[in-house]
């Protein structure tokens, strides 16, 4: 039987000060099918609701951006993050994924992509340019530690290898409490030993290890 929960549509709240992409954003996701909130930002604090994923409007100076998703972040454990900007570059990317942002979309792609890219970062996903996302993988962890993991040379106990599979699958501390039958505040401390077997200090950085890179 299904919950409830699962047949909720996904509440989705775009952050921005530009009224032209607010309106082309709440029309996209009433064709998607979302739920749509919207945080108008402007020069005070910003008033953010919660919402499934969050969608910001990069801001004209990179460190207001990182503030701000640094600020949702915080607030709202396990929450998912994409920024829509004009462009991307490794100098401007890097630090978002680094802060933890799932998604980058261009405003030029918003129409075509903007339902993929919220339904695959509503689920834990990633929606970033696979070579974007690749040399950021490869910057962060290394070649070596990426192969080593996909080659799975690294030696795990039963118990690490279900952890871990719920950690690629990005499930919540409390459900994995439930499925490993342990107390939800014992699941921080063994995801990151797990993560040190691998070389790597976060979570997310564990689920990039697995990204498949690009030939």
């Amino acid at each position: 039987m299904r919950s409830a929960v699962s047949r909720q549509p996904t509440t989705v709240c775009l952050l921005s000060s530009d009224p032209l992409l607010i309106a082309d954003f709440q029309g996209l996701l009433y064709v998607g099918g979302f739920q749509f909130r919207t945080t108008v930002l402007n020069s005070g604090e910003p008033v953010v609701p919660p919402a499934s994923v969050y969608a910001l409007e990069a801001r004209p100076s990179a460190h207001e951006t990182e503030t701000i998703i640094a600020d949702i972040l915080g607030r709202f454990q396990g929450t998912r993050l994409l920024v829509i900007a004009p462009d991307f570059t490794e100098e401007s990317a890097f630090p978002l994924l680094a802060r933890g942002v799932r998604g980058l979309v261009r405003r030029s792609d918003l129409r075509e992509q903007l339902s993929s890219a919220l339904t695959a970062v509503a689920v834990g996903g990633f929606w970033v340019p696979r070579t974007l996302l690749a040399r950021f993988v490869d910057s962060v962890i290394g070649t070596m530690q990426r192969t080593h993991f996909a080659l799975g040379r690294v030696d795990l106990t039963e118990r690490e290898q279900q952890l871990l599979d719920l950690v690629l699958e990005n499930v919540s501390d409390s459900e994995i409490a439930r499925k490993l039958k342990m107390e939800e505040v014992e699941i921080a401390p063994e995801v990151a030993r797990l993560s040190r077997k691998f070389g790597v200090r976060r979570r997310d950085d564990l689920i990039l290890l697995a990204y498949p890179k690009p030939a």
